[in-house]
C-alpha cells in the first residue's frame, strides 16, 4: 500500500498573439468580472448607503430665556418675558403680567447631561379672574457632540386653551430633536444656534413660530398631558407648571467615505466570488476543453520546487 505524501498542482498556459479574438475575450471577461458585482450590489440596494441612525443623550441647557403669555376669562392678555425691551413695550400697552417664575435644571445620574427642566410660573390676577388660554416659548441650547458637534437653537411651545377658565395647568413632555437635514459624520454645524428673538418691538408669535420652523435643525415639545384645574383659585392666581424632558434621540447623519467602504467592500467580495468561479469554469471549457480561440499550448512543467 502506498500513501500519498506530498501533491501540487500541473500548469498549463496558454499562448497567442497580442491582438487576437482570446485576448480581446480575456479583456472584456476581466472587466465584467470587476464591473459587474458592482452593477449588483448597486442596483439591489444598501451598497453605497446615504444615511445611518445612531442614538445620543443631546446636551441640553435651557438657556433662561422665556415668553409667558396668558388671557384671562375677562379678556385680558398677560405677557411676562425675560427680554426687557418686550416688557417695557407690554407695559406701556398695560398688559404686562406680574409673575413669579421658579427654573431648575435636574440632572439626576450626574454624568453632566441635564435630564428635564422643571419650570414654575405663578400669575398674579384680579380676584375671581381665570386663564382661558396659555402661550408659552421657551429656548434652550442643544448640543450633540458623538459623531459630529452640532449646536441648535431649541424651543419649546405649548399653547393651550381652556374654555371654562382654569387656575392651573401642567404639562409633562419630552423635548425632541427635529431634523430635514442628514447630519455631518465629522466637522461642526452651529447655523441654527443664534437666537431668535431680536427685535423686541416687531414681536409677532406667528411669525416666530414660522421663522423657527424654516430651520433645518430644531426641536419640538411632544407631550400629551396636559392637566387643568378648573375654576378660580381663592388666592387670584394661575400656575403654570412644565415638566420638560431631555430624553435620548435617535439621529439620522450621513456617513463618511471609510465608514461607507468598510461594508461596500463585504458585498462586492460576496459577488465577485460567484463571479470568479463562474468565469475561471468558462475559460477552463474556451481554452482547455473547446479550443474556441486559436492558442499555443505550452509544455505542462511542475511546480519548482522551493
Amino acid at each position: 500500500m502506498r500513501l500519498e505524501v506530498y501533491s501540487h498542482p500541473l500548469v498549463q498556459r496558454y499562448r497567442t498573439s497580442l491582438v487576437t479574438k482570446a485576448v480581446i475575450f480575456q479583456f472584456l471577461l476581466f472587466l465584467l468580472l470587476v464591473i459587474a458585482p458592482v452593477l449588483i450590489a448597486y442596483r439591489t440596494s444598501g451598497f453605497w448607503i446615504k444615511e445611518k441612525y445612531y442614538t445620543e443623550k443631546p446636551y441640553v441647557i435651557y438657556r433662561h430665556e422665556a415668553v409667558l403669555f396668558v388671557r384671562t376669562s375677562n379678556d385680558r392678555p398677560l405677557l411676562w418675558s425675560t427680554y426687557p425691551g418686550l416688557n417695557q413695550i407690554v407695559s406701556m400697552e398695560g398688559s404686562a403680567g406680574s409673575a413669579l417664575v421658579e427654573s431648575t435644571d435636574v440632572d439626576n445620574d450626574y454624568n453632566g447631561r441635564n435630564d428635564y427642566l422643571e419650570l414654575d410660573a405663578k400669575f398674579y390676577l384680579e380676584s375671581g379672574e381665570s386663564v382661558v388660554a396659555v402661550n408659552a416659548y421657551l429656548f434652550f441650547d442643544y448640543q450633540l457632540k458623538l459623531f459630529s458637534r452640532v449646536e441648535t437653537l431649541g424651543l419649546a411651545l405649548v399653547q393651550e386653551r381652556n374654555a371654562g377658565g382654569a387656575s392651573e395647568l401642567s404639562i409633562r413632555g419630552d423635548l425632541n430633536f427635529v431634523q430635514k437635514i442628514n447630519l455631518p459624520h465629522k466637522g461642526t454645524n452651529d447655523d441654527f444656534s443664534g437666537a431668535l428673538i431680536t427685535d423686541t418691538s416687531g414681536f409677532d408669535m406667528n411669525a416666530l413660530i414660522e421663522s423657527y420652523n424654516a430651520r433645518n435643525l430644531t426641536t419640538e415639545f411632544d407631550y400629551s398631558y396636559a392637566g387643568w384645574v378648573q375654576g378660580a383659585s381663592s388666592d387670584s392666581s394661575f400656575v403654570l407648571n412644565l415638566h420638560i424632558n431631555y430624553p435620548e434621540q435617535t439621529l439620522r447623519y450621513e456617513p463618511g467615505f471609510l465608514e461607507e467602504l468598510k461594508f461596500a467592500w463585504i458585498q462586492y467580495l460576496s459577488i465577485f466570488v460567484i463571479f470568479y468561479f463562474l468565469f475561471s469554469r468558462l475559460k477552463t471549457f474556451i481554452f482547455f476543453q473547446n479550443q474556441v480561440f486559436p492558442t499555443v499550448p505550452l509544455a505542462v512543467n511542475p511546480r519548482k520546487p522551493l
